[in-house]
């Protein structure tokens, strides 16, 4: 297999997929979305702060034009019910096609940082 003039491969096994990977406007998670985007994988960049604002959106507009692939920059804090409501109608707004909307993968990247035995955990920080 070739690859194009940007080095993104042709195997492209989630051509026309969707993923919502939280946390991912920087580190870990930038590199999960540019690694499913690098499979033809069209992704949601969720990050929940102003502060990652512009590295989500020129994270989005790099991926679509190195990956040709739909990248979105959304901000949503996903602690919230009603943030992930709109994350997901957002998701369907600018995702839709004629056939049924579908989320393909999720990738729960963004997390809090818990110190204590498994034990102690309680569902609400969990």
């Amino acid at each position: 297999m070739g690859s194009h003039q940007n080095g993104a491969s042709l195997h492209r096994i989630y051509e026309n997929k969707l993923a919502i990977v939280t946390g991912s406007a920087r580190s870990i998670g930038a590199a999960i979305v540019r690694n499913l985007a690098s499979k033809g994988c069209n992704v949601i960049i969720n990050h929940a702060t102003e502060s990652s604002d512009d590295a989500a959106e020129i994270l989005a507009k790099d991926l679509g034009q190195v990956y040709f692939i739909r990248a979105l920059a959304l901000r949503a804090d996903i602690s919230s019910s009603a943030e992930c409501e709109r994350l997901v109608s957002t998701a369907k707004t600018h995702f839709a096609s004629s056939e049924k909307f579908q989320i393909d993968i999720i990738v729960h990247n963004a997390a809090i940082l818990y110190l204590g035995s498994l034990e102690s955990v309680i569902e609400n920080e969990f």
